[in-house]
């Protein structure tokens, strides 16, 4: 265990010094204007603006459940970049919007805050975060995140392992311009179970 937590802040490290200076560098694009124009495997590696990536959006729930980010962009998985050990994505969370308290059975996660401020819950713990926070979740430890600023929150994540929670997310999405198809009740309920082995969610769903 600690093999493998030395092991994801090292790896972290690198990929986070690496993602600072690429959003250095993409200070001045549009993102309107970028596009997910990196292969979709490759063994020579990837560097990745900060609006390059796989953009995939979330399909609605038929339920009416809301969701904090309507979309998200993965930077590594095995799917895209070929990684064998990493799944690293961004997303934004819109101001008022919260991830709702969750955990992970099998995986730790890295959380890093790339613009805004908000309010991290971990475990019993409470903080205000911005820009430049990073927060470590343990396996099986509850985690949820507030916007409480007036700008969207910018989050990076990154899990130790290439198919998870990458399978997962991705199986509740579609890619850019494909259909946007809204999950039926039985549906989501079926995904909820399968995927009940990578999160769990610790509240329900706001309407």
């Amino acid at each position: 265990m600690r093999l493998a937590t030395r092991k994801l802040s090292i790896a972290f490290a690198a990929v986070l010094s690496a993602f600072a200076f690429a959003s250095l560098s993409a200070s001045a694009q549009n993102p309107d204007q970028v596009r997910s124009s990196a292969p979709m495997s490759s063994t020579a590696g990837l560097i990745l603006q900060e609006y390059e990536g796989e953009l995939r959006m979330r399909r609605p729930r038929a339920n009416g459940e809301s969701v904090a980010a309507p979309s998200f962009r993965i930077k590594v998985d095995r799917k895209f970049g070929a990684s064998s050990s990493f799944f690293m994505g961004m997303e934004d969370i819109a101001p008022g919007d919260k991830i709702r308290l969750h955990h992970h059975p099998h995986a730790e996660e890295i959380l890093f805050v790339h613009r805004g401020t908000g309010v991290v819950r971990l475990g019993s713990r409470e903080a205000k975060v911005r820009a430049g926070a990073t927060v470590y979740i343990p396996r099986n430890v509850s985690v949820g995140l507030h916007n409480t600023g007036d700008q969207p929150l910018s989050l990076v994540f990154i899990f130790p392992e290439p198919d998870g929670m990458s399978g997962q997310m991705r199986s509740g999405s579609v890619g850019e311009g494909e259909p946007l198809v809204p999950f039926t009740a039985e549906e989501l309920a079926a995904r909820n179970v399968r995927g009940s082995e990578h999160i769990v969610f610790d509240e329900p769903a706001k309407p």
